[in-house]
């Protein structure tokens, strides 16, 4: 996949798991606090291995999460609405 910045992202099938380093992670962006809490809400009852409850972190609503294979994914409300509730 490739954006319009350029930003290449490829994946591939590995037959072992790579461990790479702590910091790296996958990130997506939501618009707003109540998409960030909805999301948390079903991946938490689906049974997603969840880094606690989204927080504020740098201006921002966010959760952590693993993917199936413990990569550590973020989630955060970056919309106009994002930043203005504090829930």
């Amino acid at each position: 996949m490739v954006n319009a910045e350029g930003l290449r992202l490829a994946i591939h099938e590995a037959t072992e798991p790579v461990h790479p380093p702590d910091l790296l992670h996958f990130g997506f962006d939501l618009t707003t606090n109540d998409d960030v809490w909805l999301l948390w809400n079903r991946m938490n009852q689906d049974g997603i291995t969840m880094q606690g409850e989204p927080t504020r972190h740098m201006g921002s609503l966010v959760f952590w999460c693993r993917d199936p294979a413990g990569y550590l994914v973020e989630v955060r409300a970056v919309g106009h609405h994002a930043r203005n509730p504090e829930t």
